[in-house]
């Protein structure tokens, strides 16, 4: 029987519709930590009624400072970071701990498998259960990863939308991206997420010109080969059709079992190859992908 204590983080700010269903989602964990980055909802007197563990961290636009800070407040021998807009699934906080029984011997970070609810939607694998020893940090301002690879096949789901709090500072992803691009200007990583940002806004020639140099620099083969589709994506949405059909079998070429891949590229072709390509699409199994278009 798993006797290792359990503690759960979150970051907040004016997060009043979002909240309580985060927290409800973890009630079975053995403690509870909220770090508020300055609310002016009523976001911290719901925390209480969680917990006593209710901390304040001046918000600096840097996710990583805030969720270290949030992690040093944790007694658990295991903590997991949760996010106001994620719900755990059900019957998740057992989950946990059979995946601490199983793989926390030989490893210090344990994948969670994040899915969006949203449409379209997807999920993707990624470290967020981790040994509260110490050695594990975050890094990045934004889009944070740990300084250790996880483990598993991410047998504990974590359910997530966007929730009303992205609209009181849209502008806030971008700003820390072009602020980590100055201080890290030869870092593809910062370029990829920023291709990305305008990608969501539609600014498809932006996004397109980030994506070519993120390209150009990149040597992260499943990340890149998501860089060649969204780019491939911009191109079509520019009426750039030729450009977008082989930027697209270049992601295909970096991973030929990425469905969305094929996908995209039935779409921007007319038969008999559309219908080629969707065969393809039917059998893959994305091994090695990035994101993961859920289309349960």
């Amino acid at each position: 029987m798993n006797t290792q204590k359990l503690s759960i983080f979150s970051i907040v700010k004016n997060e009043h519709e979002m909240c309580s269903g985060a927290w409800e989602s973890v009630k079975g964990a053995d403690e509870l930590v909220i770090v508020d980055t300055g609310s002016t909802d009523d976001t911290v007197e719901i925390a209480k009624t969680y917990t006593d563990n209710v901390y304040y961290f001046e918000w600096q636009d840097d996710f990583s400072l805030a969720k270290n800070y949030a992690m040093s407040k944790c007694t658990g021998d295991w903590v997991m970071g949760l996010d106001a807009d994620w719900r755990l699934e059900e019957g998740g906080i057992e989950k946990i701990r059979e995946a601490i029984d199983k793989y926390g011997e030989e490893h210090d970070v344990i994948n969670v498998t994040l899915v969006f609810s949203g449409s379209p939607g997807h999920a993707h694998i990624m470290p967020n259960i981790f040994k509260n020893d110490g050695s594990i940090k975050y890094s990045g301002a934004v889009h944070e990863s740990v300084n250790k690879p996880g483990f598993s096949n991410g047998e504990v789901k974590i359910n997530y939308c966007y929730g009303p709090s992205h609209k009181l500072d849209p502008d806030r992803n971008i700003r820390i991206l072009k602020k980590e691009m100055e201080n890290q200007p030869n870092n593809p990583r910062w370029i990829f997420y920023l291709a990305r940002e305008y990608y969501y806004r539609n600014d498809f020639s932006t996004a397109f010109s980030l994506f070519a140099k993120y390209i150009g620099m990149s040597k992260f083969k499943a990340e890149k080969g998501d860089a060649y589709l969204i780019a491939a994506k911009c191109l079509f949405h520019l009426n750039r059709g030729d450009e977008a059909r082989e930027h697209c079998l270049r992601a295909i070429e970096i991973n030929p079992d990425h469905e969305e891949a094929l996908r995209f590229m039935a779409d921007i072709h007319y038969e008999p190859w559309k219908r080629k390509w969707l065969q393809f699409a039917e059998i893959a199994e994305n091994r090695g992908v990035l994101f993961v278009v859920n289309r349960a």
